[in-house]
């Protein structure tokens, strides 16, 4: 294996000069040297936001790229046959409808935005989300909570999905956005630093359940 890598950084080296001679090689050059060209995306600011917690981050990254073992993409390779919503069963049960066109995830995510009072009656898809939660907020430690928020929801909402599929329980919008928001306090209290603003120490401190 090493011998390998070595093979293949030999093409970025000219005369014993790394790529043109113009930088000095690194881990991290090397490391986007040998990856290549990357499309840039737009929502990686909310997914892997610094203020997220890592498991919410993860589910976020799998919503996002329509990777969740849904009901509907199961359907789609022959494993499952039913594929209605198990939070409104008035849908199907895919990435799409559960954020947001359910009533169920609708009424989670329309609880959290009045938290911030972000005030919004249309059922909008996640990306239209996002960019709205980030908008209303100017400074950079209000959308990394607003981005942390964004994220619970996605997690919680898929976690109560997966429990009406493996205990039959659907669990109470209200309870969730509960869960949501001691989620987000507790993260808040653990990243909070003399780097935030008064004015954001403040409107963190109007926010805690």
């Amino acid at each position: 294996m090493i011998c390998q890598t070595k093979q293949k950084f030999k093409a970025a080296y000219t005369n014993n000069n790394w790529l043109d001679g113009s930088k000095g090689n690194s881990i991290k050059v090397g490391y986007i040297w040998l990856r290549g060209q990357m499309e840039t995306v737009r929502w990686h600011h909310w997914v892997w936001n610094s203020l997220n917690i890592p498991k919410h981050s993860f589910i976020s990254w799998l919503t996002i790229l329509g990777k969740l073992r849904t009901r509907e993409r199961l359907g789609m390779v022959g494993i499952c046959s039913d594929t209605s919503c198990l939070l409104c069963t008035s849908g199907n049960d895919s990435c799409s409808h559960l954020f947001f066109q359910c009533e169920f995830s609708h009424q989670v995510c329309q609880g959290v935005m009045g938290w911030f009072h972000i005030h919004s009656n249309s059922r909008e898809n996640l990306y239209v989300h996002w960019r709205k939660w980030g908008w209303k907020f100017k400074t950079k430690y209000q959308q990394q909570v607003a981005y942390a928020s964004l994220a619970a929801v996605v997690y919680h909402i898929w976690r109560a999905r997966n429990n009406a599929l493996w205990n039959q329980i659907v669990l109470r919008p209200d309870l969730v956005i509960k869960q949501i928001q001691v989620d987000v306090c507790i993260r808040m209290k653990a990243k909070l630093s003399n780097r935030w603003s008064e004015r954001d120490k403040t409107w963190a401190a109007s926010l805690m359940v």
